[in-house]
């Protein structure tokens, strides 16, 4: 399965978005994201998410990647936000 990770500004523009997505199978394991390279979803006014703008992290399965009615489960044992 894939699954987008998304960071969303409601203060700029008409809540952009940007994001990353990640594939998840059966195999445990780190999954790092790294800000700075995460795409634009839709028009946004900058090509990376101003952190200091960010107001929501969003986990997304979408219908792009798996069928309505699959069923899965994601398990997050531990989530950073860590400086470089």
């Amino acid at each position: 399965m894939r699954m987008w990770v998304q960071v969303r500004s409601s203060t700029t523009g008409r809540g952009e978005r940007w994001g990353q997505s990640v594939y998840l199978d059966e195999t445990f394991r780190t999954v790092e994201v790294f800000f700075d390279r995460f795409q634009p979803l839709g028009a946004t006014s900058s090509a990376t998410p101003p952190l200091d703008a960010v107001d929501a992290l969003l986990l997304v399965v979408d219908t792009l990647n798996s069928r309505p009615g699959d069923a899965s489960r994601v398990h997050i044992t531990e989530m950073w936000l860590a400086e470089p």
